[in-house]
């Protein structure tokens, strides 16, 4: 298990610099991410990544993730891209442009 692990926290440590993350944690399997706002980011990331095929929960303005045990590497890998790229389409503002 330390291997997946390690591929959490390294892959919570890239998330913990996009725009909106305030701060990540693990413990073990276990990963949070704190995101800024007060109009319930969270649960907006969640429903987007649970659109990509991802399950997540929130609680407040945290994104909590608990995949099984035996979720494998490639799995992780999946869980956090999806999860980076439901957070940036959250936080990033694309200019409405009139033409």
């Amino acid at each position: 298990m330390p291997p997946k692990i390690e591929i959490l926290r390294n892959g919570l440590a890239a998330i913990a610099v996009l725009q909106g993350v305030e701060k990540v944690r693990s413990c073990g399997l276990i990963g949070a991410v704190d995101l800024a706002g007060e109009s319930g980011p969270a649960a907006k990331v969640c429903c987007a990544a649970r659109e990509r095929g991802v399950l997540t929960r929130h609680i407040r303005n945290t994104v909590v993730l608990m995949p099984p045990l035996i979720i494998s590497i490639a799995q992780i890998e999946q869980m956090l891209n999806v999860l980076t790229e439901s957070i940036r389409m959250h936080f990033t503002l694309e200019p409405n442009i009139e033409r």
